[in-house]
Parts: C-alpha cells; sequence; structure tokens
C-alpha cells in the first residue's frame, strides 16, 4: 500500500465533502434530493463496484480462500469492536442502553459505500472485491449482535436477516456464480459497471457534505448534546479500533495486502445504518446522526495517519 495513494484518494473525497457542504449552504437541497443520492449510491454505483471487481479479477481457489477469511476477520473485528466500545462505554459511567449505543457507533463502520470505493481505489479491483466481503461481514454483525443488543428485551426472529438480502450482496453472489462458471461479461456490461463503479466515492462524499449544515443547526437538540457522547465512540472507532486490529494483525500470517485491507476498512467511519437501528431498535437520539457525519468528516483525516501506522508498524 502506497501512502501517497491514501493521501490523494482522501484528499479527493475531503475536496467532493465541502463542495457538497457548500452547495447545502447555498441551495438547502430536499430530503427527496439525498435520498436518491442514498438510493443510486446504494443500488447502482457500490454494485457495480463490486462487479467491476469481479470482471477484472480470475476467481481462483486461492482468492476464495481470501474472501473466506476477510469475511471471518469482519466479523471477529466488528464483535470485538462493539466488545470495546461497550465495556469502555460502562466503564466512563453512561447508563445500560447508551453505552450499547456506543458499543454500536464504536464497534460497525462504514465499510459499505465509503470503504469499498476506497479501497478500490487504494488497493485496485482485488481491493474493491474484499472490501464487499468484509462489508458482508459487518453488515451480517450489524443485523445480528447490534439489533439483539439495542433491544431492551432481546428478541432475535429470522427477520433480523430480511435487510443481509440487499443490492451489495445480491452483486456479490450473482458476479461470483458468474465468474466460477466460467463465462466472461459482455464489454458492454463491463464498461457499464466502470463507469458506475466510478461515480460511487464522489457520490457518497458528495451526500455527506450535504448533511453537514443541516446536523450543526442550532437547536435545542445540539445544545443538550454532551460532547463525550460523540466524542468517545469516534475516538474508539477512528483511532483506537484500527490501533487494536493492526496489533492483531501483526501476529497473524496471511498476505500483508489482506492485513493492510482489514485495517484500513476497521478504521472506516461510524456505519451510517446505526442512526436507523437506533430508531428502530432503542430511544434513537441526534447524537447517533451528529456521530456518524462527525466521524466521516474526521476519518478523512484519521485514515492517512492510520495508513502510515501500517507502513510504520505491521
Amino acid at each position: 500500500m502506497n501512502l501517497q495513494s491514501v493521501i490523494a484518494s482522501v484528499s479527493v473525497m475531503a475536496i467532493i465533502m465541502i463542495i457538497g457542504f457548500l452547495l447545502e449552504r447555498k441551495t438547502k437541497s430536499a430530503i427527496e434530493a439525498k435520498q436518491l443520492i442514498i438510493q443510486i449510491l446504494v443500488i447502482l454505483a457500490v454494485p457495480s463496484v463490486i462487479l467491476n471487481a469481479i470482471f477484472q479479477t480470475e476467481i481462483t481457489d486461492k482468492v476464495l480462500s481470501q474472501m473466506g477469511l476477510i469475511f471471518l476477520f469482519s466479523v471477529t473485528i466488528n464483535c470485538l469492536g462493539i466488545l470495546i466500545g461497550l465495556v469502555v462505554a460502562k466503564i466512563v459511567g453512561f447508563t445500560s442502553l447508551k453505552a450499547r449505543q456506543i458499543a454500536v457507533l464504536a464497534g460497525l463502520g462504514n465499510t459499505g459505500f465509503i470503504g469499498i470505493p476506497l479501497c478500490a481505489s487504494i488497493f485496485g479491483p482485488m481491493g474493491g472485491l474484499l472490501a464487499s466481503i468484509f462489508d458482508a461481514g459487518m453488515s451480517l454483525t450489524a443485523f445480528t449482535v447490534a439489533v439483539l443488543l439495542l433491544q431492551e428485551k432481546m428478541k432475535f426472529s429470522l427477520a433480523n436477516f430480511k435487510p443481509l438480502l440487499n443490492p451489495p450482496v445480491i452483486a456479490i453472489s450473482f458476479g461470483l456464480l458468474f465468474a466460477i462458471s466460467g463465462f466472461e461479461a459482455p464489454s458492454l456490461i463491463k464498461q457499464v459497471s466502470a463507469t458506475l463503479a466510478g461515480i460511487a466515492a464522489p457520490l457518497a462524499m458528495l451526500y455527506v457534505g450535504l448533511l453537514i449544515p443541516s446536523i450543526f443547526q442550532k437547536n435545542k437538540d445540539v445544545e443538550k448534546l454532551q460532547i463525550k457522547n460523540v466524542a468517545l465512540p469516534i475516538f474508539l472507532k477512528l483511532l483506537l479500533m484500527p490501533v487494536v486490529t493492526l496489533l492483531i494483525m501483526k501476529g497473524i500470517p496471511i498476505d500483508s495486502f489482506m492485513k493492510e485491507l482489514i485495517i484500513i476498512q476497521s478504521a472506516m467511519p461510524t456505519l451510517t445504518l446505526a442512526t436507523v437501528l437506533f430508531v428502530r431498535y432503542s430511544n434513537g437520539d441526534r447524537s447517533g446522526l451528529i456521530t456518524v457525519v462527525t466521524s466521516t468528516a474526521l476519518s478523512l483525516l484519521t485514515i492517512p495517519v492510520i495508513a502510515f501506522l501500517i507502513q510504520k508498524f505491521l
């Protein structure tokens, strides 16, 4: 992994986020416009990154083995992040519900519509493919462990797995079946997927930029919000967890490329979906959304730091 390429990729994303912020300040886009961007990301852009990666990668037994390892590491690291977040939040003195919310914010990262495009940019098509597998492991953790943790009375049902049937997962399944079958995608399909893949990272950061002004407008919710409610999960997610992951990866005998990708994915900002989980399964508050947006903005500074630590100590 080249540190300069990481800084270049993150710098481009930061500039696009600032453009989104300035556009929102000037135009005040409707909520429907923001929802449309999310739909384009989830339904078209991120699946296209995955398909483009599969179309450009020869799916061998080694690649399948790497995918299996990435999935297992993803589930393990995400569960560990939730556990660390829960323990630290309780030590600091948060209530039971708030500690559980902080655990989810600290443990689960935006490994999908930010992590996949960023890894594809840093590591190439293979990076995008393995990043999508890491995201699948994160999604499994989110809709099992996180959902159970957020409920006052822990209830588990097969309905929890329904959100796992989403466009990125469908793209992984379809793409792998297509590749393993030995068929080659038509050049037109390859060109379309490559073109759509290119809009994933810009759209993701544009969306974050559009959110910033509305999140930090002065209102009673923000005034009442305690800084530690936001600062603790951000510190755990952006700094502590990547360092813990680096220490774990240092002692594991796998390809350095895989180690680097796993650490970079562990350094992703807080999962956007966390706010939806809070509203659905517990008493959601504004701190979740503010944490998501703030951590995304700050991650553009911390990801290069983590990349430097990888080069120095891994």
